[in-house]
């Protein structure tokens, strides 16, 4: 795996995803009917109201043992302060009816903190302590957002428990319970698990919508979206969580709120329908009729919870017909798309045909006093909240596609991005790579006040090789010689293949005595390489001349001047007897071969 690009990764992850969709569609139906019999046993939950904490406070600099925790001095009025870079200490001594528990579990709200420390104090004078990080709380953790920590009666009654929170960000937002264990467990796995965990999942999924609504621009996620926070602001209303922080909203309030938000997310549902089904799916007066329907069931949900005495029981039942009728023609348009083939009603079917039954039926007991666990209301949540799995999918397999896609064109074009700037012969660099990677170097130079070394190499007398030998030897010999170049990379050179049998390294960080001892090492080097497996005889040696250029010498000259330098400097090398290293010198001289090069270099461009 670690070997793998990414686009071969989001290859494969396209083809995991690549199972048929009826098949898919069948397991994700199937997993819903799972969850909804799990959760549907007939249970009733009796809840116990433990005595509120007595909760008294202080802060220190730095963490305290057990021992200091239990016995410092201790705030019991308001609440602390400036404890946001220092750590907060939490206690409350048991009362006698909660010291004749079996055994004890206290839950702290999931927070932001850095470290949290909570401290069980025995009358006998012994110490349980437990500790969990941010982003690290084992098994401590409990689906309904809380940290639960558990300890049973060991030789003597529960006296007192400290709590330790480093760096806490609210102390405002910190909720705590002190339960029996067994009550824990039982409000933990029922209630929590199946509210707090549904609102969360729905919150996460319209974030998410947001954002890839954001970055799509597509109008139909903008209205699932819309739907995820109808959703999660009745869930909020319903379970009266939304009591914490508006307690003014409870009684009648809650009732009408509970109303048109139950209209609104029908509506923003339907809506989403239309806005993710083709073009081609319905015809014109459908759509027309379904936005009629829409509207009267709005106007009758306002009506219905603000009504007059006398009038509710009408337009209730006014209300209730139009919203069957709205359903219906959920179901029947679905029907049409599901005939002509459209895999948006096909996904849109699994996605939202449950969820709005499922808000259909929550109607005949909106105001029922059950107390069942999963009540007509929270299945409703329950089904927005696995709508929320199948559409993730949906949007995984779309993207992973799109992404396989993007990044093999990304691919292709950094392949043709190589393939522009490296030799095909030597796998080097060739001209291009090399005077763009030598600009570089060349600017580097301007803000780190460094030195860089210029190497021109030509083999001696290859085209007798080639004469000699044939022109696939010739090829050879240049892939050894190449071999033998990227000896140069050790220093941390830059080689390339100029073309022909001229090559080119640039040396960064060398300059005077220290290139021209490299550039002589590099020369011997060459002359000393066993070629006899290319050339079947061990007499044929290859020699070359090198042209070597310090550009501490030229701080004004730009890549192709110091190129011609180090041409320069080479053509006097092979006129001196080849074989031989020559040092471009401060004051250069034309030299026609440089003319010819460049005419040449020209007229290929």
């Amino acid at each position: 795996m670690a070997g793998l690009t990414t686009s071969q990764l989001m290859h494969r992850l396209t083809e995991a995803l690549a199972i048929t969709s009826a098949k898919v569609r069948l397991l994700w139906l199937l997993a819903f009917i799972l969850v909804i019999s799990a959760i549907s046993i007939p249970s009733r939950v009796t809840l116990h109201l433990p005595a509120s904490l007595d909760i008294c406070h202080t802060t220190t600099s730095s963490a305290l043992t057990p021992a200091e925790a239990r016995g410092a001095s201790y705030e019991c009025e308001g609440h602390p302060a400036s404890y946001t870079d220092r750590w907060v200490w939490l206690r409350h001594q048991l009362t006698p009816e909660q010291q004749a528990w079996p055994d004890w579990s206290i839950s702290i709200r999931s927070t932001r903190f850095e470290t949290l420390r909570v401290n069980f104090h025995f009358e006998d004078g012994s110490v349980e302590s437990h500790q969990v990080r941010k982003g690290d709380y084992g098994s401590y953790w409990r689906p309904n957002g809380h940290i639960a920590f558990n300890t049973s009666r060991h030789t003597a009654p529960l006296e007192a428990v400290t709590i330790g929170l480093d760096r806490l960000a609210a102390y405002k937002v910190l909720r705590m319970q002190l339960s029996t264990i067994s009550q824990m467990g039982l409000t933990v796995s029922l209630t929590a698990l199946l509210v707090g965990a549904t609102l969360s999942l729905i919150a996460a999924s319209f974030v998410y919508n947001m954002l890839l609504a954001a970055v799509s621009g597509y109008k139909a996620v903008y209205w699932h979206a819309a739907w995820l926070a109808s959703m999660f602001v009745w869930g909020l209303v319903w379970t009266q969580l939304m009591l914490l922080f508006a307690p003014g909203l409870a009684g009648e309030a809650t009732v009408r709120l509970i109303a048109l938000l139950a209209t609104l997310a029908i509506i923003l549902a339907s809506q989403y329908m239309l806005a993710a089904l083709e073009d081609w799916v319905l015809p014109r007066w459908f759509t027309a009729l379904f936005h009629c329907a829409t509207a009267l069931g709005l106007a009758l949900a306002v009506l219905w919870a603000f009504a007059p005495p006398g009038t509710a029981t009408l337009i209730a039942s006014l209300y209730s017909l139009t919203t069957i009728v709205l359903m219906c023609l959920v179901v029947v348009a679905l029907i049409i798309g599901v005939v002509k083939n459209s895999e948006a009603a096909k996904d849109f079917a699994l996605a939202w045909i449950l969820p709005v039954l499922a808000v259909a039926s929550s109607f005949q007991n909106t105001f029922g006093l059950s107390s069942d666990v999963l009540s007509d209301q929270l299945l409703v949540m329950i089904a927005g909240a696995m709508q929320t799995l199948w559409l993730s999918y949906v949007a995984t397999r779309s993207f992973a596609n799109l992404r396989a896609e993007r990044d093999q064109a990304r691919a292709r074009q950094s392949e043709l991005m190589v393939l522009a700037e490296t030799d095909p012969l030597t796998k080097l660099y060739n001209r291009r790579g090399l005077t763009e990677r030598f600009r570089k170097e060349l600017g580097s130079l301007q803000t780190s006040g460094g030195c860089v070394g210029l190497m021109l190499i030509d083999i001696d007398h290859f085209k007798s090789i080639n004469d000699t030998f044939g022109h696939d030897v010739g090829d050879h010999a240049l892939q050894r010689i190449a071999d033998l170049l990227t000896s140069l990379r050790q220093e941390g050179g830059i080689i390339a293949r100029l073309g022909g049998e001229e090559f080119c390294a640039i040396i960064p960080g060398k300059s005077g005595e220290e290139l021209h001892a490299l550039a002589e090492r590099t020369r011997r080097h060459l002359a000393g390489a066993n070629m006899s497996m290319i050339f079947g005889t061990a007499e044929r040696r290859i020699t070359a001349s090198i042209g070597v250029v310090d550009t501490r010498q030229f701080p004004e000259a730009d890549t192709q001047v110091l190129i011609r330098l180090a041409d320069q400097a080479l053509y006097q090398a092979k006129s001196e007897g080849r074989n031989r290293v020559v040092v471009a010198p401060s004051v250069p001289s034309e030299s026609p071969r440089i003319r010819r090069k460049e005419e040449q270099a020209a007229q290929e461009a």
